[in-house]
């Protein structure tokens, strides 16, 4: 059977939706014009693939302690208003957003594909979206991976029950981790997002949990260290994604984001190697040791790793100029550290940046010179 739901119009909740979606197993997925066509592979329907996803995240929120993100406008929306969604369900304000999760994928499990599509759409009552969901139609607009001033409407529709589970759980799927983030003086929440519509080898939100797992992200700024960092070692499978730093709702404040990055994986190391300058595995160890020192807020070499890794972004970009300025800079420092008698711990740490920095720009110099 088959499944049409219609892509927002707003990036971000665009990037909740393919989240979701890429994230179904057993399904083929395709587009037509702006509509997303979800097919059961095996012909049967996709309700109980959707309510299986919806239990399996209410399963890892529960694993990993994690509570959905509202401040005191969405409590009222979701939890505890006269209205609010959990009295429609029949849930009590102390039970946790789960539990929410699991009344709603028993009742998607007993639609058919064309009732829940009904019920996506039109099923009523309607609710306002919660922070996470407005998130353009604060002052984000002005970033450039959002578009809300350049929307028809100013204020965002109210949704269904349904539209709002699946967009909340592609948000929850996206959900990467926490990285303090010293621009913003305390915590920022990471949103990794599918940029495209389509089928992975396994669900995309356990290529990117994985990762988070085994690799991380040491911060998120500046963000050509952070764009540097994920072009290294992301998974190609993950392939084309948009990065979000998010400011999670909290007490009477909506959700804010300060931060927005677009990387096409395995196009960027397609270039690198046609350009002649892949970093081999010793190579990438540097890189990503100047990198890491450059997006940690506690190095004590940062300031010179961030030197560094934007001329570093410039000379992958194929600037021979910048390549030469990394290798004369690093060379001339290592140089002056090197005759100094008595090193500080900074000054040592400061040594390191500078002489793997030395040895990447001389690589490139000779490579971009071919």
């Amino acid at each position: 059977m088959t499944i049409r739901l219609n892509i927002p119009p707003e990036p971000l909740l665009r990037g909740y939706l393919f989240s979701f979606i890429n994230s179904l197993e057993y399904v083929r997925v395709n587009l037509t014009d702006n509509t997303i066509v979800i097919e059961h592979e095996r012909e049967g329907e996709v309700t109980p693939l959707i309510a299986r996803l919806l239990r399996d995240i209410a399963k890892d929120m529960e694993n990993r302690n994690y509570r959905f993100p509202m401040n005191g406008n969405d409590k009222r929306t979701v939890v505890s208003g006269d209205n609010s969604i959990y009295k429609l369900l029949g849930l009590s304000p102390d039970e946790g957003f789960t539990k929410l999760l699991k009344v709603v994928a028993g009742e998607i499990e007993k639609c058919n594909d064309e009732e829940f599509e009904e019920k996506y759409y039109r099923d009523e009552p309607k609710f306002a979206p919660v922070s996470i969901l407005r998130v353009e139609h604060y002052g984000a607009g002005r970033k450039p991976f959002f578009i809300s001033k350049d929307l028809e409407r100013t204020k965002p529709e109210r949704i269904t029950l349904y539209k709002f589970t699946i967009l909340s759980c592609g948000y929850l799927l996206s959900r990467s981790g926490n990285v303090y983030d010293d621009s913003q003086k305390g915590v920022t929440t990471v949103l990794m997002l599918p940029a495209r519509i389509g089928r992975y080898r396994k669900p995309f939100y356990d290529i990117i949990r994985k990762y988070m797992d085994d690799v991380g992200l040491p911060g998120t700024r500046p963000e050509e260290a952070l764009y540097l960092w994920l072009a290294l070692t992301m998974p190609e499978e993950a392939g084309e994604i948009d990065v979000v730093g998010l400011i999670e709702p909290a007490g009477m404040n909506p959700a804010r984001a300060h931060l927005s990055l677009h990387i096409n994986i395995n196009l960027q190391r397609s270039m690198w190697r046609e350009m002649g300058i892949m970093p081999d595995d010793r190579e990438v160890e540097d890189w990503k040791f100047i990198l890491r020192e450059a997006l940690n807020s506690r190095s004590s070499a940062r300031d010179l790793a961030i030197k560094y890794s934007k001329l570093l972004f410039r000379a992958s970009g194929g600037s021979l100029l910048a390549a030469r300025e990394l290798l004369l800079d690093s060379s001339r420092l290592l140089l002056i550290l090197q005759k100094t008698k008595r090193l500080s711990r900074e000054d040592l740490r400061r040594r390191d940046v500078a002489r793997r920095a030395m040895f990447i720009g001389r690589n490139l110099v000779e490579r971009l010179k071919r």
